[in-house]
This record gives C-alpha cells, sequence and structure tokens, in this order.
C-alpha cells in the first residue's frame, strides 16, 4: 500500500506540488478575513459566572468601561495655583473625548458646605490660577479628610493625581472595538499636547480602554516583528544544522505554507485573533520543522549509504512515515486538550496549532517528497563515502556509550533529579495579573506601577448591596450596614481605598448639622436621610449624578474597592472575605459578589489549572493507549510514559523555583508540550524497535542504531524548537514571554531526558527481551515486509 503510493508521487511530483502551492495560495488568501480584538472580555466563556456577575453589575448601574490620566509632577506637589490649574484644564478637556460620560478629579470634586441653612454645592477647585494661600489650605484639608479623594484621585504626598473618565462604549462587536480605539486615540493627543506644554509633568493613560487597545497593539506587534524573527532564524538554523540549502529550502516552504495556510483557514471561518494569537505564527512554524527534518536527515543518510535517489527517498519515507504519523497526531491530542481551558483565546491556540500540526504532516507526506523527486539531491551528499558518520554521530555515540557504560548510575541520576524537581512543582503559586500582560515598554504598565506607587492600587473590585425594597437604602439601618462594611474593607489588608455611599450619608448629615465633626455620621431617621441626598443630587451639575453609585429604583449602592498590587489569591481571599462578613453581619442585605477584571483573571486561573490538567490526563491517556498499540507492547508503551512526563515534571520544577508562579499562559505549556515531547521518544523508541525486531540487535546496539540514525535528526529538531520558541522571549506580551520560556525550557529538558534517561530504561528493562527477527510483521514503524 504504501509503495504504490510513493510511486504515484514519483510519477506526478511536479503536478503534488502544483496542487499543494494551489492549495496554499486558495488557504492563504483567507488571511485578510481575520479580526483582532482589543477586547479583555474574549478570555472568557459566555457562561464563566464571575462574567455573568460583572455584567450583572454593570446592568444594574453603569458601565465600568474606563480611562484614567495619571498626571504627576516633578518640582512641587500639586497644592499651588499653577499645578492646580493643569488638573483642572484636563478635567475640563476630557469631557470633551469621544464616548466620554463622566469625569472625575480633585478639582471638580463636588465640595459640600451649609451657608445660611442651604447647602451648597461647589467644584472643590474653580479658577485656579487665581486661589490665595487659604484657598490652597482649606482645598488640601478638604482632600486629607474626605475618604473618596485621599488615596483614589489624590496621593498622600500630593504628587500625583488621577483624572478619571467613565466611557459608554457599545456592548459588544467591532461597534465596541473602534470605539475604544476612537477614544483613546484622541486622549493620546491630548496628552500629547500636554507634554509639550509641562516638561516637568508626566502624563501616563491608564484604565480597562487603554488596556484592551495596548492588547490589539501587542498582538499586532507580535505578528509583525517576532513572526519574521522566527522565520529568518529558523532559516538561518536549519540551514546551519542541516548544512544544506536544498534541505534548508524545502523545510522552509513546509513551515511557510503550514503557517500562512492555517492562518488562511481560520480567517475564512471568520475567527478574530486575540493577544494568545500573537504566539501562533511563532509554534506552527516551529512544529512544522520536526516532520520534514526528520525525512530530510533519513534521506541524506541514504543517499550517504550509497544508495540511489528513488531508493533513498523511499527508504527514508519507510523509516519515517510512522513515526512522523503517531508524533503529529500526539502533538494534536496535546493541543487539542486545550479545548478544555474555560478562556476561548486559549481553545482557538490549540485548534490553531492542531491546524497547523495536520497541515505540516501532510505536506511532508506530500510535498516533501514531491520536491525530492523533483529536485537533485546536494553534489556534496551523493559524494559523500558510504557509511562514513559525520561529526554530530560521532560525538552522539560517545554520549550513547557513556550511558550504555553506567545505565544503572544514569538511572539513579536522572531519575534523583526527576523526583526532587517534581516536588519543587508546589513551589508555583497560582496568581493571574492582566495589568502585568505588557512589558514597561508600553504606557499603560508605566501608568499602572506609577498609579500603584502613589495613589492606591491597580486592582479594583466592586460589590452591589440590595437593601431588598424600594427606596430601601434612605433606611438607617440599611446605611449604617453598608457603613459597617465599609469600615471593615478598610481595615483589610492590601485595600487601598474604599468609595461607598455610606460616607457621603456621614458627610451630609455633617454640613447640614453646621459642620459638626460630631455629626459625621448615619441620621437616625429614614426621612433625613431622603431629604439629604435629595438635597444633595438637586445640587450635583449634569453628568457627575450618583447614577453610576445607586440603582434606578434606589434599593441598591455600589461599593467600589481599590486594591494594592497582589497575587490573584489574594484577591480571592479578599471577595471571600468580604462575603463571609456580609453573610455573618448583614444578612438582611442581597449581595451580589465583588467583581471586575480583577476579579474574573483571579478566578480564571483556577479555574483554567483545574480542567487544562483534566485535559492533560485525558490527552495523556490517549497518547499512552496510542504508544501500546503502534510500539506493540504494553510494557514499553507504559515505559515511555517516563519520558513524555518528565520534561514537564522537570521544567515547571525549575519554574517553581525561579519564578514560583503559574498563570493560564504558563498552564497550558502542559498541554502543549506533552504532544510535543512525545515525538522524541517516539522516534527514538521507533529506531530501537526497528533494531530490535527487524535486526535482531541486542538492546546495547540497538541503543547505538537509535543515537546513530535519529539522534542528528532529534538534536536538529530540538534546537530549532528550542530556538523558535526561544524568540517570544522579546515579545513584550508577557504571556507570550512565560510560554515560549517555558516551553524552550520543556523542549530542552526532553532531548536530555531523551537522551540520557531513556537509554537506561531501556538497558534496565527491556535488555532481556528477545524480539529475534520480525521483519514479515508489520506495524506503523515498519511497512514493508520481508
Amino acid at each position: 500500500m504504501f509503495d504504490p503510493y510513493l510511486e504515484r508521487i514519483a510519477r506526478h511530483h511536479k503536478i503534488v506540488v502544483m496542487i499543494a502551492l494551489f492549495i496554499s495560495v486558495l488557504l492563504t488568501a483567507g488571511i485578510g478575513r481575520l479580526g483582532l480584538s482589543s477586547d479583555f472580555r474574549v478570555y472568557f466563556s459566555e457562561d464563566n459566572p464571575q462574567l455573568k456577575t460583572f455584567d450583572a453589575l454593570e446592568d444594574q448601574f453603569s458601565k465600568l468601561d474606563n480611562l484614567w490620566v495619571f498626571v504627576e509632577t516633578q518640582t512641587s506637589d500639586f497644592y499651588t495655583p499653577s499645578r492646580l490649574a493643569i488638573l483642572e484644564r484636563m478635567t475640563n478637556d476630557a469631557w470633551q473625548l469621544p464616548h466620554v460620560i463622566r469625569v472625575s478629579s480633585v478639582t471638580n470634586y463636588q465640595h459640600t458646605r451649609v451657608v445660611e441653612d442651604e447647602l451648597w454645592v461647589d467644584f472643590l477647585v474653580e479658577d485656579a490660577e487665581s486661589l490665595s494661600e487659604e484657598a490652597l489650605q482649606t482645598i488640601r484639608r478638604v482632600v486629607n479628610q474626605e475618604p473618596s479623594l485621599t488615596n483614589n484621585v489624590m496621593s498622600p504626598d500630593g504628587q500625583a493625581s488621577l483624572v478619571q473618565l467613565r466611557l459608554a462604549l457599545p456592548d459588544e462587536g467591532q461597534g465596541r472595538i473602534i470605539a475604544g480605539q476612537e477614544t483613546l486615540s484622541a486622549a493620546r493627543a491630548l496628552v500629547a499636547a500636554y507634554r509639550a506644554q509641562y516638561s516637568d509633568v508626566n502624563f501616563l493613560l491608564a484604565g480597562s480602554v487603554a488596556s484592551n487597545v495596548t492588547m490589539q497593539e501587542a498582538v499586532a506587534q507580535d505578528l509583525q516583528s517576532l513572526a519574521i524573527f522566527s522565520y529568518l532564524m529558523l532559516l538561518l538554523l536549519l540551514w546551519i544544522l542541516l548544512r544544506s540549502v536544498f534541505a534548508m529550502m524545502i523545510a522552509l516552504g513546509v513551515i511557510s505554507m503550514s503557517s500562512l495556510g492555517t492562518l488562511g483557514f481560520f480567517g475564512w471561518l471568520g475567527l478574530t485573533l486575540t493577544p494568545v494569537a500573537g504566539f501562533v505564527l511563532t509554534a506552527i512554524m516551529t512544529l512544522a520543522i520536526a516532520d520534514s527534518v526528520h525525512i530530510l536527515v533519513s534521506y541524506f543518510q541514504q543517499l550517504s549509504a550509497g544508495k540511489d535517489k528513488h531508493s533513498a527517498i523511499k527508504e527514508s519515507l519507510r523509516i519515517n512515515v510512522g513515526p512522523v504519523f503517531v508524533t503529529s497526531l500526539t502533538t494534536i491530542i496535546g493541543v487539542l486538550c486545550l479545548n478544555t481551558s474555560d478562556s476561548p483565546p486559549y481553545q482557538d491556540l490549540g485548534n490553531m496549532i492542531a491546524v497547523g500540526v495536520f497541515l505540516a504532516w501532510l505536506l511532508s507526506m506530500t510535498l516533501t517528497p514531491a520536491l525530492l523527486f523533483w529536485l537533485n539531491p546536494p553534489k556534496a551528499m551523493v559524494d559523500q563515502p558510504a557509511e562514513s558518520l559525520t561529526a554530530q554521530q560521532r560525538w552522539l555515540l560517545r554520549v550513547a556509550e557513556q550511558v550504555i557504560a553506567r545505565p544503572k548510575r544514569w538511572f539513579v541520576i536522572m531519575g534523583s533529579v526527576v523526583l526532587v524537581l517534581c516536588f519543587c512543582v508546589s513551589l508555583n503559586k497560582l496568581s493571574e495579573s492582566w495589568h502585568e500582560f505588557y512589558d514597561d515598554t508600553f504606557e499603560v504598565r508605566q501608568a499602572v506601577d506609577r498609579i500603584n506607587e502613589t495613589i492606591s492600587g491597580n486592582n479594583l473590585m466592586e460589590f452591589s448591596l440590595d437593601s431588598g425594597t424600594s427606596d430601601g437604602i434612605y433606611d438607617p439601618s440599611y446605611m449604617k450596614r453598608l457603613a459597617e462594611f465599609t469600615d471593615w474593607l478598610r481595615n483589610e489588608p492590601g485595600v487601598a481605598h474604599v468609595y461607598s455611599m455610606s460616607d457621603v450619608a456621614k458627610r451630609l448629615n455633617r454640613d447640614l448639622n453646621q459642620g459638626d465633626q460630631a455629626s459625621y455620621r448615619i441620621a437616625d431617621s429614614r426621612e433625613m436621610i431622603a431629604q439629604q441626598f435629595l438635597l444633595y443630587e438637586l445640587s450635583l451639575p449634569m453628568g457627575l449624578g450618583l447614577e453610576d453609585s445607586i440603582d434606578i429604583d434606589r434599593s441598591a449602592t455600589r461599593v467600589g474597592v481599590t486594591l494594592k498590587k497582589m497575587p490573584s489569591g489574594d484577591i480571592i481571599a479578599i471577595q471571600q472575605n468580604a462575603h463571609q462578613w456580609l453573610v455573618e453581619h448583614a444578612p438582611e442585605l442581597v449581595e451580589t459578589q465583588g467583581t471586575s477584571y480583577a476579579v474574573i483573571f483571579s478566578y480564571i486561573v483556577h479555574r483554567n489549572v483545574i480542567s487544562l490538567v483534566i485535559g492533560t490526563m485525558m490527552a495523556m491517556l490517549v497518547i499512552c493507549l496510542i504508544l501500546i498499540v503502534t510500539l506493540r507492547s504494553v510494557k514499553l508503551g507504559l515505559l515511555s510514559l517516563i519520558p513524555n512526563v518528565a520534561p514537564a515534571a522537570l521544567a515547571y520544577g525549575i519554574w517553581g523555583i525561579t519564578e514560583g508562579y503559574i498563570d493560564t499562559a504558563v498552564a497550558v505549556v502542559m498541554c502543549i508540550s506533552l504532544g510535543v515531547v512525545v515525538d522524541d521518544t517516539v522516534h527514538f523508541m521507533s529506531k530501537y524497535l526497528r533494531a530490535r525486531r527487524e535486526h535482531g540487535m541486542s538492546a546495547v546496539d540497538a541503543i547505538r542504531y537509535a543515537f546513530k540514525t535519529v539522534g542528528v535528526a532529534l538534536a536538529i529538531t530540538t534546537v530549532t524548537l528550542v530556538a523558535g520558541f526561544a524568540v517570544m522571549l522579546f515579545s513584550h506580551f508577557t504571556p507570550s514571554v512565560a510560554t515560549g520560556a517555558l516551553m524552550s525550557l520543556t523542549l530542552g529538558l526532553a532531548l536530555v531526558v531523551d537522551f540520557l534517561f531513556l537509554p537506561a530504561l531501556l538497558l534496565l528493562f527491556d535488555a532481556k527481551t528477545e524480539y529475534g527477527y520480525v521483519g514479515s510483521r508489520q506495524n506503523l514503524f515498519n511497512t514493508s515486509t520481508r
């Protein structure tokens, strides 16, 4: 069956090449239909419970889309006329930006005071440049006293301030993306003008809209710069390692058509690319190399053994068709287990890599042999002395002799290292921080870091507390419970600021009692609280009302909490502690559990790790069954699990020692690497079993045979895989950096395990097995009969 297939390719090799090119061009044409998403919501599935809570809170009050302008002086604090004038101008100009529905800063803070039994509500800062020293001291005193100002829009030392913009963007779709881009573009132009005018003041943009748009920019940057860099680096590596322009061009043809064809295929399906997609091209190009390299290296070895071109191609395909199929299948199974992730972008990542690996296998089985039949082999390969060993083969055989001489020692050494590092895996803590998805080359990361260091924190958490009845927020018991909850939150470790309507109620009661500080408390009657709020709201200007903090029927209020920089586990702990406090101390209130992007991302890493572990275990079971069938041995199938699992255990152990965290990007490596790591094991085992079963060799000689025939190809593919994924270290998108670093580490360790640990295992547990000559039995590793 295999021979007729290969003969057809030999007879029609030009047609095969043309068909492959035509299909590739057709698929690649779909790239133009790919979209780019700049919305953090794409990270969450529609049935994500935390996202549903988030949406419910936005429906009850207002949208949480925001943009912050961070302003920091370098020479003095803001309590001077000239400095406050900057904030006043910025606040006024910010109202003109697209989609802005509210602007809050220290200058337009609604300061209340009583003048002759009348409640006056004014901007805290008006006509800043003409303020007197007495007025400046009053502003400083108000900022330091009011809970809604300090550690919210002004730093304690007065040298940093925030202008906070609330936006009304479309709910979803391309309109939302375009609206966010319009707002940020206009804000960047505004800030650029201020930077040109005030050289001693630092202006930075942050907030959810800035993060969303920066996400899209990071994707485009990775797809453009890293993909090109990866391509050029792989070209150079292939030329150096294969020592043949001929082989390099064939391999590059396969990886180019595989990667571009995959993007085009999903473009025709209408896929919208997410930040994770910046990793896809590099991953596909890197993984697509392996199949062609194994075929080409075997082809050159057969030529060196004195065979003619046709026989060399046939033998190369014969000894590789089974292993290449199995390795492609196991890689596809491994990456498809990403579909168990709770995050759609990682599901898309798995599906795209799976399609890319399939296309690479298909092209390796068609285009590669067709090109080999069409093109004449390099003269150096034909003229090389028969049975001569290359420098690489001689070096690898020396490695083999070291293991053969002391298999027990290597078994103990490698086994001990694996066990120790397995324990180190527990050093990793689950953590996800969406604010740190970018490095400090992005403005939004710089802004978040400075806000966290100077004013408050970078994580938000919102609560909705419902009284259960219309106008129930005016009930003194509701307000007192709200005040108690607010006070409890402020005493929680890691909480930088709390915004609550109980503070407004206390302030109104104080101001309406001639500023008596003893009256800074909740009024005793429902009617008094309702009148105070009515009087206050009637005095507020358009756009600065309480509609974003009080729902329409006055049954619930929103509590906003700003958290300092902390691991996601601590964010979840604060949310759960808050829920427990409300259950124990305010059971009459209907609570919406704390929510925000920070909360959703904190939960998603826990949900993803659990689902990915389950998916990996399922994939491992399927791969184990495949290996048992293809190796035709339960013992060897189970034994192969050790070198397949060990690299990931080693890598995550080292990661625990050096980095100490696992987020979603780090967690997906266990799925992606599983199928790839199996490649080395399968190719090594296939050559080992071929020597044992076809040639009747002893285990020792079979180890030597495997190193000689496939060792070079394994080394070349590993170097290219490690280098390909290492390119991601140059990404400015930190999840891609983490994924690339851990993948490179895992794949490098896989080669060490397969060269040092796997031979020791085979010599200790398979040496006594007698296979004899079994050339008459067919299997996936042996497609011809003797």
